[in-house]
């Protein structure tokens, strides 16, 4: 998830760093098993 957003990677706590949508959250959640 970190790679293709170039930012950390988040965990259940919202990092100020980090601003992605819920709905890239979700998707890169449904599709994490894909990536990794």
């Amino acid at each position: 998830m970190a790679g293709w957003l170039g930012r950390p990677t988040a965990t259940n706590s919202d990092q100020p760093r980090l601003r992605v949508s819920p709905e890239l959250l979700w998707l890169s959640r449904q599709r994490d098993d894909e990536w990794f």
